[in-house]
């Protein structure tokens, strides 16, 4: 039967429902009696579509029969007031009744609605990966891609699995991504520094042999004059080449002794810079973990506040606002980090 035209109540009965307190009660009982008489599943559609349907069709019985009983009251309202006593009555009874029929459906759909947010909000630990910030360490992103690899994905995401399977993949690429590009960068680094050790140790090599170099020749050199001296020159003379030698030699290793303090010196200088600037770089780089730590508490803040505004935004609509708004997009508003 259409179920725009259909009454639970009987048409013929209708114009004698309000000639008495018994027609009533026998309307309202057939009325009851019709209405529980239905059973539906509210697990299924049709079921689902079947209790909404009835529960109108109890609406419907009453404005039709409230649509005899107004005028009726209205003409006889001083001598009738017990009726409209009753009719109100009947009217609540009926409300709950409808209430009572579509309670099941109610209570589905606030089931419902509770278990799609759980899933959507699930999803939503996916979609906060996408938001990892460049620049983080090799050894953090490892951690976050393990703890998104222990996320099962199976079928208790029920029709939202292949939308989980889709986020988790989408995180994972990304993660894997910048890990990439932070091995490449720690990579870098570290031949930069390897680059820098070996060039400190082939210049120390140099001086070294440079030196021994120099003291050689100048040995060579006093010999060669003590040799010349020898055969030129009195035994005093000798002597005193000797002499002389001796204390040139003395002087040749107090020069490379002094030429060793300035080179120690110097490496000792350069690893105190090589000390400060890892220090500075340990210093920065933990700035910005800070920094990015509290870019996220502020970011999530944000989205939570947004989700709970009146304004009821889905959490992925907030976190595109909250990014746009992070962005500069939107004028006149800023994110104070």
């Amino acid at each position: 039967m259409d179920d725009s035209t259909d009454l639970i109540v009987l048409q013929d009965a209708l114009p004698t429902v309000f000639d008495s307190v018994f027609n009533l009660q026998t309307m309202l009982a057939a009325l009851q009696k019709r209405a529980r008489s239905e059973t539906h599943d509210v697990r299924t559609e049709e079921g689902r579509t079947g209790i909404a349907s009835l529960a109108r069709k109890v609406s419907r019985s009453k404005t039709a029969i409230q649509s005899i009983g107004d005028p009726l009251a209205k003409e006889a309202r001083e001598k009738w007031d017990n009726l409209n006593v009753f009719r109100r009555e009947l009217v609540d009874r009926l409300d709950a009744l409808r209430d009572e029929i579509r309670a099941p459906l109610t209570k589905w759909r606030d089931i419902e609605a509770a278990r799609v947010k759980a899933h959507e909000d699930a999803l939503h630990v996916f979609e906060a990966q996408m938001l990892s910030i460049p620049g983080l360490g090799p050894d953090m992103i490892r951690t976050d891609i393990e703890t998104i690899r222990q996320v099962s994905v199976g079928g208790e995401w029920e029709e939202f699995q292949d939308a989980a399977v889709e986020a988790k993949a989408k995180a994972m690429a990304h993660l894997e991504s910048i890990l990439a590009e932070a091995e490449k960068a720690a990579a870098a680094a570290a031949e930069l520094e390897e680059l820098r050790r070996e060039k400190d140790e082939r210049e120390r090599a140099d001086r070294k042999a440079e030196a021994k170099a120099e003291v050689q020749r100048m040995i060579d050199t006093a010999a060669e004059r003590a040799r010349a001296a020898e055969k030129t020159k009195a035994a005093a003379a000798l002597e005193a080449e000797r002499d002389k030698s001796e204390r040139e030699h003395r002087e040749a290793e107090q020069r490379v002794a002094a030429a060793e303090r300035e080179r120690d010196e110097a490496a000792a200088a350069e690893r105190k810079r090589a000390e400060v600037f890892e220090a500075e770089k340990n210093a920065a780089r933990e700035k910005r973990e800070r920094d990015d730590e509290n870019r996220a508490h502020v970011f999530s803040m944000a989205t939570d506040a947004l989700v709970a505004a009146p304004v009821k935004l889905k959490r992925a609509d907030a976190v595109r606002v909250v990014a746009a708004i992070s962005d500069k997009l939107i004028p006149y508003l800023r994110i104070n980090f």
